[in-house]
Order: structure tokens, then C-alpha cells, then sequence
């Protein structure tokens, strides 16, 4: 190894990584800021604050002479000038960080709560107990609070609890408050200019959102328990235990703060699922023929009533709903999964035997691997197939034909899907290579547009949508993507201005498509999010044609059809 190798191990192994045998003091600095750096991404709920080890060894590259590549050397040389060099070598918290925490006051380390000063501690750890921000409550305390005096949480999740309450309201006071993100900014704002810490948060969020949107609403349609795991206070005795988490002991206990801290949500979510009446699971088609429609007489009055299978994934079942188009949609899916059900030996044949099985896993790691690949395009197969009999299926009959059509198309039109979707993937794969070669800050917002907009678009719902032209259209969108990434590099000044526009009819498409939708205007959303995907290639991949004309006029019409649908 010679003398640049080994000073480059050095740097990154051994200082950036503190795996030196010694420790010095600029070294105990650096440590303690990075350590603070960790707790403001725990409480920012993000892992991009602080820079990269590769990125600190370089900054002890700059000022080390070239000549130190072990930790003798570097001893020797800080021996010198012990105080001012270590001092060189110490870092501030700016310097050793990607970008500057935003509001890390609103992240107090405690709180007061009737008096009572209690710490706090946060944890940036998606689907664990701990999750979120924890209170530290002493054994002697425990009586002293009731679970509302801690729904405020802390300020700097104020502003997503507030956006998490309003997305779980009905859709008839969703519909009013759109756009949401902005409906919570605005109520968020109005509350922290009051001392709103001393009133109940429940009542004072119904007061505001009257006050600033005219919309009514009862307590009881505020249901804290559903809100994410991260926005509900979990709460841990001053003692703590060995692994740090919230105590399982307590629970008991702070009954009266229950049932949202962590330990408690699994027995109540099973108390609430042994409520439930149990699904009639279907594995082949009922008894009976299923009556997408039908009329029943109550007190003298004539009611419509709608059902139709539902798609459980492993089974189906019967359900109920508001109108004929959305039975219509939710049967046919159905309908889907009992073909699937009745040819499963098939499938299984040819997930065991498919000779290209472990290239198409590795490519589909982000999405679920290739057992989810093979379940998508099979009802990509059987949607094909059902329509070709234009007409619903409600009879145990017309199923025994479709079946037996599914069971002669299945494997050659499964196989055809299966090598035509392996261009795609490698044509994806090799787009998240070429972001990979983005690395650098000032590209972070589009390649982030970017991988949203390929999440976006792997779906089996679009793949069901687009049918055959799924092939042609996805290529077409790739090819956009890999010119919108080489304009990235060669004029990102055109790539800035063009995300600044897409940005807002983004932000409108994810307000939209958080509301809960009724069948008629889920047709319209799903044809709003095709031309979205057309308007992308117009603005970033001008050398790319679009599927048809598309403008901000046409997209501003499709948006205002689907709001003016919400508001009826």
C-alpha cells in the first residue's frame, strides 16, 4: 500500500470512523458535535444533517500536512503545538453538518406540564416503539396527569399533528379545507400566537379551523388514536430500562394517559379487531349470484343497495357501497383475484421454474421482489381476459368460462408480460444508477422528484390501466427521465426553473389525492395523474414527445373539474 493509500485509510478508518487506539482532544470536540448533530435529526425526523464520514476525512485531509498517515505521525505533529492544533482540527457544529436544522428550538429537551418539569427525548425510528418524542415521568408523578395534557406534543410537531387530524376527517370537511398542507400552515400559525399550551388541544383546533375555514366539526370525529405513532406522546417512568424504550410496566399505570402510548396500541387494536364482525373469506366463487344492484323496501320507501367482491389479496369477500360505479370497480377486481386463486398451482409453477427468476428479484428489490412482480402482471393477464367477455360476471357459470379461457392464456400471455417487463426494469435500474452519479446537494430536490415520479408510476393499478400500451408509454416516460437527467448536468439553471413549476401542481396533485374519492371522481383523478405525467415530459424532456397536447391551461381545467366534484 503506498503512501496516498494509506493515508486515506487513515483519515477515514481511523479519525472519521474514531477507531484510533488514542483518543486527542480535537477529537473529543468532534465527537460532541456530531453527537448533537444525531440528536437534532432525531428530533427533525431525518438522517441528512450530518455530512458523510468520507466528507469529514476530507476536511482533516485539508488541514493535516500530507506527509501524516498513521497515528504516531499525527501524534508528533499535534506535539508541536498541542493546544493550537487540536484546536485547528476542532470543528464547529456548521461545519460538520450538510445543512442547517431548521427550528431546532421547537424541539425543547423538556417540558412543563403543570407545573412540573419533565425531560424528553426523541428517537427517529419509523414503525418501532419508540418512535417519535418520549416523556420521562418519575414513578411518584403518575397521578398527577391525564393524557390531554400532553396532545400538544412539542411545537415542532405541532404543524404535522395538525395536517395528520384534518387528513382523518370526513371527506365532506376534508373537501372544504383543500388544500390541506396549506389549511394546517394557516391553523398552525393562528394557534402559536395564542398560549395555546393551556388549553385542550381538541377544542382549540375545532375553534381555530372554524374561525379560519367555516368548517364545523365534532369533537367526537377527532379520533386521536388513529393519528401516526410518531405524533402521540409515548411516555417512559424517570428510571429508565435497559433498552431505553418506553416501560411495558407502566401501562397499567398511566391508565388515565392511555391508550395511545406505545405499549398499549397492540391490545387495543386487538380488542378493536375482535369487535369487528368476522370477513366471510371467499376462496371460489358463493353459492349464489351476486347482485351488483338491487332494491329492498324500508317503511314504505324503496332503497338501492350495492355490493360486489372485494380483493383481499389472499381471498375475497362480499362488500357493501355507495354507488354502482364503485361495486362495478371493486367487483372486477375481485372477480381478478378468484382467477387468480383458481390457477394458483400455475403461478406457482412458474415462480419456481421461471429461468430468469433472480435477475427480475434484484431488479424489483425496491418493489416488493418477484413474487409481488408475478402477482401484478398474472391480473394485468386476467383483467385482459375478463375484458374480453364484455360482460360482468355475477354467475357461478360465466365464472367457470372465464376461468377456463384464464387457465389456455395464462402461461404464454404471463411469460410474453414477464420478458417484456424485464426491459423496463433494466431501463429503471439504470436510471437510479445515473442518480446515484448525482450526488451532490444542489441536485437533491430532482433526483428526489425523480424517484418520487418512478415510485409513483410502479404500481399494478397503472399497469392495469394502461394495458397494452403499459410497454410503449413506460419507455416513453424512461426515456424522458434519462434526457431530463443529462439536462441536470449540462443546464441545471433550465432544471431549476422548470421544478420550481412543477413543484406547485405537485403539491396540488398530493392535497387531491389524499382526499377519499367516490368511483365517478376517481376516474377523473386517475385521468388527471396520466396528464400530469405528460405535462412532465413537456417542461423537463422538451425532446421527448407527449402523448397528445398537454398545457397548464388543460391541467388547471382537470383540477378544477375534480375539485367542483369534491364540492357537490
Amino acid at each position: 500500500m503506498d503512501a496516498r493509500e494509506s493515508r486515506s485509510v487513515f483519515l477515514l478508518e481511523g479519525i472519521a470512523k474514531d477507531n484510533l487506539a488514542q483518543s486527542f482532544p480535537f477529537m473529543d470536540s468532534n465527537r460532541s458535535q456530531f453527537r448533537k448533530l444525531a440528536e437534532e435529526e432525531e428530533k427533525l425526523r431525518t438522517a441528512e444533517i450530518r455530512i458523510s464520514e468520507e466528507e469529514f476525512a476530507e476536511k482533516i485531509s485539508k488541514i493535516l500536512p500530507d506527509s501524516i498517515v498513521n497515528q504516531k505521525e499525527l501524534q508528533q505533529w499535534l506535539k508541536q503545538d498541542w493546544k493550537a492544533r487540536n484546536k485547528m482540527l476542532s470543528f464547529k457544529k456548521s461545519q460538520l453538518s450538510q445543512k442547517e436544522s431548521q427550528s431546532i428550538e421547537d424541539f425543547p429537551s423538556n417540558i412543563v406540564v403543570n407545573g412540573a418539569s419533565l425531560s424528553l427525548s426523541y428517537c427517529f425510528s419509523p414503525g418501532e416503539p419508540e418512535d417519535g418524542v418520549t416523556v420521562d415521568i418519575p414513578n411518584e408523578m403518575l397521578n398527577q396527569f391525564k393524557q390531554a395534557d400532553f396532545d400538544w406534543l412539542v411545537p415542532g410537531y405541532l404543524h404535522d399533528k395538525i395536517l395528520a387530524v384534518i387528513k382523518s376527517l370526513p371527506k365532506t370537511l376534508r373537501k372544504k379545507m383543500i388544500p390541506l398542507t396549506d389549511t394546517a400552515s394557516e391553523c398552525c400559525k393562528a394557534i402559536q400566537a395564542t398560549d395555546y399550551q393551556e388549553k385542550p388541544f381538541k377544542l382549540t383546533l375545532i375553534q381555530t379551523l372554524l374561525a379560519i375555514r367555516e368548517v364545523t366539526i365534532d369533537p367526537n370525529e377527532i379520533d386521536m388514536e388513529q393519528l401516526p405513532a410518531h405524533l402521540k406522546m409515548k411516555f417512559r417512568t424517570a428510571v429508565k430500562n435497559s433498552s431505553n424504550r418506553p416501560n411495558e410496566s407502566i401501562s397499567t399505570q398511566l391508565a388515565k394517559l392511555a391508550p395511545s402510548h406505545v405499549q398499549v396500541n397492540a391490545s387495543v387494536q386487538t380488542a378493536k379487531g375482535n369487535s369487528q364482525p368476522k370477513t366471510n373469506r371467499l376462496y371460489k366463487w358463493p353459492d349464489t349470484n351476486i347482485e351488483l344492484q338491487s332494491t329492498v323496501k324500508q317503511k314504505g320507501q324503496s332503497i338501492r343497495l350495492f355490493s360486489g367482491l372485494v380483493d383481499n389479496q389472499n381471498f375475497v369477500s362480499i362488500g357493501s357501497f355507495k354507488s354502482l360505479l364503485a361495486a362495478q370497480r371493486s367487483h372486477r377486481a375481485g372477480v381478478v383475484r378468484l382467477m387468480l386463486i383458481d390457477q394458483i398451482k400455475v403461478l406457482k409453477e412458474l415462480k419456481n421454474g421461471w429461468p430468469d427468476r433472480k435477475s427480475l428479484e434484484v431488479y424489483m428489490l425496491r418493489f416488493g421482489g418477484f413474487d409481488q412482480l408475478l402477482d401484478w402482471l398474472a391480473i394485468v393477464v386476467a383483467f385482459k381476459v375478463m375484458d374480453k367477455e364484455q360482460q360482468t360476471i355475477q354467475s357461478e357459470e360465466a365464472f367457470k368460462v372465464l376461468c377456463n379461457r384464464f387457465a389456455v392464456e395464462l402461461r404464454p400471455k404471463l411469460s410474453d408480460e414477464l420478458i417484456k417487463i424485464k426491459l423496463l426494469l433494466k431501463a429503471m435500474s439504470q436510471i437510479y444508477s445515473s442518480l446515484s452519479e448525482l450526488n451532490s446537494d444542489v441536485y437533491s430536490d430532482s433526483v428526489k422528484d425523480i424517484k418520487n415520479q418512478l415510485k409513483a408510476l410502479w404500481t399494478v393499478d397503472n399497469f392495469v390501466q394502461l394495458g397494452d400500451q403499459l410497454i410503449d408509454d413506460y419507455r416513453r416516460y424512461f426515456k424522458a427521465v434519462e434526457s431530463r437527467i443529462i439536462r441536470i448536468k449540462e443546464n441545471f439553471p433550465k432544471e431549476r426553473s422548470s421544478l420550481e413549476n412543477w413543484v406547485e401542481w405537485e403539491n396540488w396533485w398530493q392535497d387531491l389525492s389524499e382526499v377519499e374519492h367516490d368511483a365517478e371522481t376517481r376516474q377523473q383523478v386517475d385521468k388527471l395523474f396520466w396528464m400530469l405525467q405528460e405535462y412532465r415530459v413537456s417542461i423537463f424532456s422538451t425532446n421527448v414527445k407527449t402523448k397528445g397536447s398537454i398545457s397548464a391551461k388543460k391541467l388547471q381545467k382537470q383540477f378544477d373539474l375534480i375539485e367542483y366534484k369534491l364540492a357537490l
